[in-house]
């Protein structure tokens, strides 16, 4: 007796958090993965435990990372966005490899959001391996041991990333 209404009410009220969400702006999560040959990553003076950067000609091959996460446009202060940074030297093998460390590598994290850890840092600890596809795509995997930053541990202690790095022309 009572879940013909009931059912009616769910259906009804689904329906309609299904067209608000369509009409509201929701703006979908996304990735990029691109490399560029003949940069480098420029660091600039450090700023606290922030490390800005800018990228510039140069001799590596610099792959880069992006996730945007889905955003409500009606809300604000929810936008999240995460870019990893990575130099390496360039190689003729078809395969990399490598470990990643200070003193050989320049790696960037860089936080986007309204929070306390936002920002550029540094990453010290890693690895990179993968095989080129073609002249323009890598495919790479990606592991980074992430930094503490503003005293705040970070959700995880390893970031991993897996994808096919188109070239950048430039």
């Amino acid at each position: 007796m009572y879940r013909l209404p009931l059912l009616l009410l769910l259906f009804f009220g689904l329906s309609r958090c299904l067209i608000f969400a369509q009409e509201s702006g929701i703006k979908p999560a996304s990735i990029s993965t691109i490399w560029y040959s003949n940069k480098t990553i420029h660091l600039q003076p450090k700023q606290g435990q922030l490390q800005p950067y800018q990228l510039q000609r140069g001799n590596n091959w610099v792959f880069q990372y992006t996730y945007k996460a889905a955003d409500i446009v009606e809300i604000a202060d929810d936008e999240f966005s995460e870019t990893i940074v990575l130099a390496i030297k360039p190689t003729k093998l078809k395969k990399i490899n490598q470990k990643i460390s200070a003193t050989k590598n320049t790696v960037i994290y860089l936080k986007s959001c309204f929070c306390r850890d936002a920002g550029p840092v540094s990453v010290l600890k890693g690895k990179i391996k993968g095989y080129q596809l073609d002249e323009q795509t890598w495919h790479l995997e990606i592991t980074l041991k992430m930094p503490t930053v503003n005293q705040i541990q970070p959700a995880q202690k390893f970031k991993k990333i897996k994808g096919d790095f188109k070239l950048q022309v430039q």
